[in-house]
């Protein structure tokens, strides 16, 4: 497959659910979406999604990016620095200040902050995935690594 460079925003939650259409595999419900359509040189399918991390360092700092718009929030000072990603990717230029941009950037805090939330209450709690055809020795490979349950 030749180079393909992906201007989209995407996170790591798409990997798994991209490289199971790649391989005609169902894909289970979960949090990412497959980007198969990206590779192919085609636009975003919902240019307005989040796309969201955060580390688990027990600091309350994460980040989120919805179409070209950056935003890194500080939760334990309250507060959050606003970038355009696509022209400004060294975040030089903080836009929290920017008159025009005030409502938009205020919605995006208010989408991360949410999601954030929402995320802190979810962590933990995963839905079990039947293997259906997995072979005995699949199942004995994913209980040694943890993923099933004898």
């Amino acid at each position: 497959m030749p180079e393909v460079v992906i201007d989209e925003p995407v996170g790591l939650a798409d990997v798994m659910p991209t490289l199971l259409e790649l391989l005609g595999v169902p894909a289970p419900p979960m949090r990412g979406a497959s980007k198969r359509s990206l590779l192919r040189g085609e636009r975003a399918s919902d240019p307005q999604r989040l796309v969201f991390s955060q580390n688990d360092w027990g600091l309350r700092l994460y980040s989120a990016v919805v179409g070209d718009r950056q935003i890194i929030v500080d939760d334990i000072r309250g507060k959050a620095r606003f970038f355009d990603w696509r022209a400004d990717p060294d975040e030089q230029v903080d836009l929290a200040g920017a008159k025009l941009d005030a409502e938009r950037n205020r919605a995006l805090w208010l989408s991360a902050r949410d999601e954030f939330q929402r995320r802190k209450r979810d962590r933990g709690r995963l839905e079990p995935v039947l293997l259906g055809d997995a072979s005995a020795e699949e199942r004995e490979q994913l209980e040694a690594l943890g993923y099933v349950e004898p």
